[in-house]
């Protein structure tokens, strides 16, 4: 369930990557097809091409870091979390006194990030690309039994241990910082493969509104007790682009692909103001 993405305003960018848009995945819109979009994954943030000179050489590990604060009272980082990466496990690290982490070298290609944590449910953060520079700002919020509780109450769902629950934002376009009013309202999500059960979307007020057909200006979606396996999120709204979003859904684990790795419009709609 979408119970971290309307608080989580920073996300895992490249050392080199600028604006909004989302190192994972290409664009996607009205007149892109969403199975092409599951088999685009460069992303307006990706780094540039290597020379030509150097397609044959391998990409080096890179760093990736990121920070684990808490949603919610009493709010502030974590310490003492687990981070580990999916496609190698091998590979650990743990959070200090201010919440962060660091890996020195992952291997490029797919990168999902997993953290852990006492009194905490299993967070994933969206499949990531790693392609030769420094992953940064790779950041979880940790969601408590409780606020996780909550929300389930909120959309009307009981999750279910050997399902996932994916939750996302749909961003509108920016420059710079993430805007406080991030959302990119009047946009409907889809998935590919297609989830059976509908989006619930978040209300202007951040709260699940079981009912709603379309975004807010918080930009919230999530789904409930998603069956497990790999997914494309997606976004459509006339005249406004977005860069889809890869997850890997696994049993009893909450997917939260956020700002600005969630769904990225990639130029400016309509319907928001600062």
């Amino acid at each position: 369930m979408r119970w971290v993405s309307v608080m989580l305003v920073v996300g895992c960018a490249s050392s080199e990557a600028s604006g909004g848009g989302d190192a994972t995945a290409g664009p996607s819109g009205p007149d892109v097809g969403a199975a092409d979009a599951a088999d685009d994954t460069r992303g307006a943030a990706d780094l540039e091409a290597p020379p030509e000179d150097a397609a044959d050489q391998p990409l080096p590990p890179a760093p990736v870091s990121g920070t684990v604060r808490i949603f919610g009272p009493p709010g502030g980082p974590l310490e003492g979390a687990k981070i580990s990466i999916l496609e190698h496990p091998e590979l650990t690290a743990s959070t200090d006194a201010a919440g962060e982490y660091r890996f020195e070298a992952v291997p490029a290609g797919d990168v999902t990030l997993v953290m852990a944590a006492e009194g905490y449910p299993e967070n994933q953060l969206g499949t990531l690309t790693s392609n030769g520079a420094a992953l940064t700002g790779c950041d979880f919020q940790a969601v408590s039994h409780g606020i996780y509780d909550l929300f389930a109450l909120l959309t009307e769902s009981e999750p279910d241990p050997a399902r996932c629950q994916i939750s996302t934002t749909v961003t509108r376009f920016f420059e710079g910082d993430l805007p406080v009013v991030h959302g990119e309202p009047g946009a409907t999500a889809v998935t590919v493969p297609e989830i059976p059960t509908a989006p619930i979307y978040f209300n202007a007020d951040v709260l699940p509104t079981p009912g709603l057909d379309e975004t807010t200006v918080d930009g919230g979606v999530v789904w409930t007790n998603v069956t497990p396996g790999d997914y494309v999120l997606e976004a459509r709204k006339e005249g406004v682009q977005f860069s889809p979003v890869r997850i890997k859904c696994r049993a009893g684990v909450l997917v939260n692909a956020a700002p600005p790795r969630g769904i990225q419009g990639l130029n400016p709609g309509s319907g928001y103001s600062e």
